[in-house]
C-alpha cells in the first residue's frame, strides 16, 4: 500500500540544514530544516508558530543560501512544523530540483553570503552521547545529534553562549575523539552547533570514514587508540545497537537507521507498545506490535517516549508491508493521522 499518497505530491528527502525563522514583530529563532521538497519542509521546533503565520526563513543549500517566505501549514507542540514556500525564485527551485532529484546544476552565486561558515560540510544524523566542559563550569553529559568533519550540533536544554570554547569527548566506532570546539549558534532549550577547533588527523580520518561511507583503516595511534585494537569498517559494524528512550527518541533511532541505509529489525519494548520495526537498506518496510502489523503496528510505536530498544542488523531483504517515500514523511504523515483521529473522538 502506497501510505500517504495524497498528502505529498511534490517528493521529499530527508534533508538536515540550520534554518533561520522569523515571524512579524518577534526576534529571528534558529533551528534546523529536517526534510525538504519543492513546495516545502518540515522544521524541528519545540515552540511552534501557529498554523497561518508566515515566516521569513534562511537555509543554504549546497552552499548557497534561500531566503524565502512560508506558511505554517500544521504544527505539532515540541516536535516541529511543516511549511509551504510561497515564493522561491526560479532559480531556487532549481537548487532545490537539484538536489531533491540528484541532477546537474549551475546557478550563479547569490549577491550575499549569509551564514557564510556554517555547514559547509556534509553532515549526517548520528546520536551518541557527548562529554562537554567548559566556560569554568561542571561537565555536562548530554548528546550529540548530528555530525559532520567540521562541527556537530549538540541536543541540550542548558546552553552555553556563542564563542564559548569547550572540551569535548565522544566516541565513534571504538574510537575515543577528545577535541575542542567553538560554540557557533544556540538554540534555547533545543541544543548548541559547535566547529571543531584542533581535529587530530586520526580523529578527522574516523569521521570522514563514518560520514562519508569509506572503508576506515585506523593511524597509529595515540590517546584515541581503538579499544580493541583492531581497525573497523561501517561494514564491520556491531551487528546490534542497544539503548534507553529516556536517552534517544523513537525518530533518532529511526532517522539514524535511515542515514547510515542499515538493513536490519529494531525490537522495541515499552509500556506503550512492544514489537519490531523492519529495514531494508535505512527505510522501513514492516511492522508488528501484538495483532497489529504494517502501518496500524507503527502507530502504535509513536508513542513510545520510555522503554528500550535493540538494532540486530541483517543483509536478508524483509516483506514489504508498508511504502513511502521516507521513514521521516512516513512518521510525520502517521503523526497527523493520529492527531486528526484524536481531535473527532473528542
Amino acid at each position: 500500500m502506497r501510505y500517504g499518497k495524497d498528502r505529498r505530491e511534490a517528493k521529499r528527502i530527508s534533508h538536515i540544514c540550520e534554518v533561520e525563522c522569523e515571524a512579524f514583530g518577534l526576534h529571528p529563532v534558529t533551528t534546523r530544516l529536517n526534510d525538504l521538497s519543492l513546495t516545502g519542509a518540515f522544521i524541528d521546533a519545540m515552540n511552534c508558530y501557529s498554523p497561518g503565520t508566515v515566516l521569513k526563513l534562511r537555509f543554504r543549500v549546497s552552499n548557497i543560501l534561500i531566503e524565502t517566505t512560508a506558511e505554517v501549514r500544521y504544527s505539532l507542540q515540541k516536535v516541529g512544523m511543516g511549511v509551504r514556500f510561497l515564493e522561491l525564485k526560479p532559480d531556487q527551485v532549481a537548487l532545490l530540483e537539484s538536489l531533491i532529484e540528484n541532477k546537474p546544476l549551475v546557478v550563479p552565486p547569490p549577491p550575499e553570503r549569509l551564514l557564510n561558515d556554517r555547514r559547509e560540510d556534509k553532515r549526517i544524523s548520528y546520536v551518541c552521547e557527548v562529554e562537554c566542559e567548559g566556560a569554568g563550569l561542571g561537565r555536562l553529559v548530554t548528546r550529540i545529534n548530528d555530525l559532520s568533519v567540521s562541527g556537530a550540533f549538540i541536543d541540550s536544554t542548558t546552553c552555553y553562549a556563542s564563542g564559548t570554547v569547550l572540551a569535548l569527548r565522544f566516541c565513534i566506532y571504538d574510537i575515543t575523539i577528545e577535541t575542542s570546539a567553538e560554540v557557533r549558534y544556540s538554540a534555547k532549550t533545543k541544543g548548541m552547533g559547535v566547529r571543531f577547533l584542533d581535529l587530530k588527523p586520526e580523529y578527522a580520518a574516523a569521521l570522514e570514514s563514518l560520514i562519508h561511507g569509506k572503508p576506515f583503516v585506523a593511524l597509529p595511534a595515540t590517546r584515541a587508540a581503538a579499544v580493541s585494537g583492531n581497525n573497523h569498517s561501517i561494514s564491520n559494524a556491531p551487528n546490534m545497537l542497544l539503548g534507553n528512550f529516556a536517552v534517544v527518541s523513537m525518530f533518532d533511532i529511526i532517522q539514524l537507521i535511515e542515514n547510515n541505509r542499515l538493513g536490519g529489525a529494531l525490537d522495541v519494548t515499552s509500556p506503550a507498545a512492544c514489537g519490531v520495526i523492519h529495514f531494508n537498506e535505512g527505510q522501513i518496510v514492516g511492522a508488528q506490535s501484538g495483532a497489529e502489523e504494517s502501518i496500524e503496528a507503527l502507530k502504535a510505536f509513536l508513542d513510545v517516549t520510555e522503554g528500550t530498544f535493540g538494532f540486530h542488523r541483517s543483509d536478508l531483504a524483509y516483506p514489504r508491508t508498508i511504502d513511502a517515500p521516507s521513514n521521516m514523511s512516513l512518521m510525520l504523515d502517521l503523526l497527523r493521522v493520529k492527531d486528526e483521529e484524536a481531535a473527532a473522538n473528542q
